[in-house]
């Protein structure tokens, strides 16, 4: 929202999820890495052991590089643009089988274990943190939608996105919810938007600048 703002624009937030920590116990087993691919799975690591947050820590995109440090990580080593170009990378850089802590929330998808595992990698995943799904849009947004009153929507991830339909169609607001430009972070969130939006853009990268590039 301040980016937006800070470029002239006016923002409503229109929270679909709600992000929490599930503050599962962490393993303490042997790992060669830490990977999480959302800035959501450092939002609360209590109680991780020290050995733990000694070992390198591998990424996807630049948002979940800085939760990573914020979180007391040191840089980290693998920044990849999304899921699957981070295990591109780490299967270009590790030369033997290595054990994967994954920080990640139940709903993930499975890019990341699945090409690690298919080259004899062991990817452990720990459910750091989940997203509930809400069940309306707030006032502001419902009223802005009814006077057609937006010109875009912008969606983070596939399932934000496919919430955004399910919440708008159970408010009887679905065509409404589709008639401003949709702009998607990737192609499977675009995807999950269906065949019946009019207008769409997909961000080249999946990051907030190039979605505001879109608008322009």
């Amino acid at each position: 929202m301040a980016r937006l703002e800070s470029l002239g624009h006016e923002v409503l937030r229109g929270p679909v999820l709600e992000i929490v920590p599930t503050r599962t116990p962490l393993p303490d087993t042997h790992f060669d890495a830490l990977i999480a691919t959302s800035a959501h799975a450092f939002l609360d690591l209590a109680g991780m052991s020290p050995r733990l947050r000694t070992l390198p820590v591998h990424v996807a995109g630049a948002r979940t590089a800085v939760a990573a440090r914020r979180a007391g990580f040191e840089q980290p080593g693998i920044i990849g643009r999304d899921g699957r170009d981070l295990a591109n990378r780490l299967l270009a850089q590790t030369c033997r089988p290595a054990h994967f802590l994954y920080f990640a929330a139940p709903d993930r998808r499975p890019d990341v274990e699945a090409m690690l595992a298919g080259a004899g990698h062991e990817v452990t995943p720990s459910i750091t943190y989940e997203a509930r799904a809400a069940q309306t849009f707030p006032p502001m947004v419902v009223d802005a939608l009814r006077r057609d009153a937006l010109d875009a929507v912008l969606h983070f991830s596939p399932r934000s996105a496919a919430l955004y339909l399910e919440i708008a169609e159970r408010a009887g607001l679905l065509k409404e919810a589709l008639r401003p430009l949709q702009i998607a972070i990737s192609q499977a969130t675009a995807d999950s938007l269906g065949k019946q939006v009019q207008r769409i853009a997909v961000a080249p990268t999946p990051d907030l600048d190039d979605m505001i590039a879109c608008l322009t």
